[in-house]
């Protein structure tokens, strides 16, 4: 039975195509709204709701976020919330779908006010929800954001969801029937999920940049130490010793890196762990990120890693924890495999939160994992991790 979802880029939803890599350079990213009708591996041919049918390729770390059905009833005095809406002749706006942000989006997601493009004079709300008052014509939401705040009149009938953990996969999102909900409010903040940071966020969101898919630019990573600071502009000595400068995107997402333990590591937990291979088949650790929940299944699998020549990542599920005398042990499973961790006492453990751009300052460790070279020499940065009280790993 073909499947009512309809797929959306809602607002601050990850932009699936890019990761992190193309969005600065490549040609403009396009919105889709509309319904799967094939799906064939990674390729999805998808009918839009202008009737064109348009053929997608997800990334193989793609990221697919359902959205639930939710109520008024769930929204209170300091919910973040994003608001789809049409102006009134009064300066309030009405709403024509809402949408709850999960609380791990708060400071990730720009609470901002701004034009949209799901009708014709429609605009987008991000913010906190300040007061909520019971009407005739339905109920008034009074919302603030950073630069002002907007009144919100919400008709009965008007659409409200929310957001849940991606669903395994395409098919799988495709075939369940308890997630029917089409979106409230299509499209997307332009903001990059940090992949890999609590930013998964609203609705299967597609971003088909042209023949930018195929043919990204390629990315560098940055691990360095914070020199000077000129606006969006960073100067950066690199671990190498190197001096780059690199620009932040208007809506860059800064994530900080703070502290954790071995003991908030847990059979059930998503982490990423930096590796040597040892003789006997088993990884040393070198450092472990834990993933908030969000960002359950960022970049799962195995691979090679340049932190070190011949070093390793590996983003997995902890399947089994033995804690020791000396050295503790992991044992990981993903999608094709599982691997054992020894993890020393030297191995540095942290996670990650949002961040302030107020933390980009000179002395701030940072590590930028994908960013794109500018023709003027500069590197275009859509999302860099800052240490709070860690060094960034990676």
């Amino acid at each position: 039975m073909r499947s009512a979802i309809r797929v959306a880029a809602a607002a601050a939803a990850v932009m699936l195509v890019a990761q992190s890599a193309t969005w600065a350079q490549q040609p403009p990213p396009v919105r889709i709204r509309g319904q799967i009708e094939k799906v064939d591996g990674d390729m999805l041919t998808v009918k839009a709701r202008d009737g064109s049918t348009v053929m997608v390729k997800l990334a193989d770390n793609a990221r697919v976020t359902a959205m639930v059905k939710a109520q008024l009833s769930d929204i209170k005095q300091g919910t973040f919330i994003g608001v789809t809406a049409m102006p009134q002749a009064d300066g309030s706006q009405k709403a024509i779908g809402l949408h709850i942000f999960m609380e791990s989006q708060r400071g990730v997601v720009a609470d901002r006010h701004f034009p949209w493009d799901r009708e014709p004079g429609s605009t987008m709300t991000n913010a906190n929800v300040d007061s909520i008052v019971t009407g005739v014509e339905g109920q008034t939401i009074v919302v603030k954001y950073k630069e002002g705040e907007k009144k919100v009149v919400v008709p009965p009938n008007t659409p409200i969801v929310t957001f849940v953990r991606r669903a395994a996969d395409v098919k799988a999102y495709v075939t369940s029937s308890r997630r029917q909900q089409a979106p409230a409010s299509p499209g997307s903040d332009n903001m990059h999920r940090i992949t890999r940071v609590a930013a998964v966020a609203a609705g299967i969101s597609i971003a088909a940049v042209s023949a930018a898919w195929a043919q990204q630019q390629p990315t560098v990573r940055v691990r360095g130490t914070i020199e000077a600071v000129d606006g969006a502009l960073l100067t950066i000595k690199t671990r190498e010793g190197s001096g780059v400068k690199a620009r932040l995107a208007d809506n860059a997402m800064i994530v900080a890196v703070i502290k954790a333990s071995f003991s908030d590591i847990k059979q059930g937990s998503f982490i990423g762990v930096t590796g040597m291979p040892q003789a006997d088949g088993s990884q040393r650790c070198m450092e472990i990120h834990i993933f908030p929940e969000p960002m359950r299944g960022t970049g799962e699998g195995h691979r090679p890693w340049d932190l070190r020549p011949q070093s390793t990542m590996t983003n997995a599920t902890v399947d089994q924890v033995v804690t020791a005398v000396g050295d503790h042990t992991l044992t990981l499973k993903y999608k094709d495999g599982e691997k054992k961790i020894v993890v020393g006492s030297d191995c540095p453990i942290v996670t990650y939160t949002p961040g302030d751009r107020a933390e980009l300052k000179p002395g701030a460790k940072i590590f930028i994992n994908a960013a794109v070279k500018n023709e003027d020499g500069t590197l275009a940065v859509p999302r860099i991790n800052v240490g709070r009280d860690a060094a960034p790993p990676m």
